[in-house]
């Protein structure tokens, strides 16, 4: 499962880091490369693995409290 704000490898070595996601039963993602170029990706399998998610280090807490640290 992608989330936006990951950071993502493809399956052909690039990584990228998701600038939004969409869909219910196929995932879609808005991705940006390392030099600022972006493009589509149509489904989960052409993500190789999850480097890392900054957008869980932002959440926050159910109720609007601070930033979970």
């Amino acid at each position: 499962m992608l989330l936006k704000g990951d950071h993502i490898r493809l399956k052909d070595g690039r990584a990228v880091e998701a600038l939004d996601i969409w869909g219910l039963a196929r995932c879609h993602a808005k991705v940006r490369f390392d030099d600022g170029s972006t493009a589509l990706i149509i489904s989960e399998r052409d993500v190789e693995a999850l480097l890392s998610r900054p957008a869980l280090e932002r959440r926050k807490k159910w109720g609007g409290e601070k930033n979970v640290h």
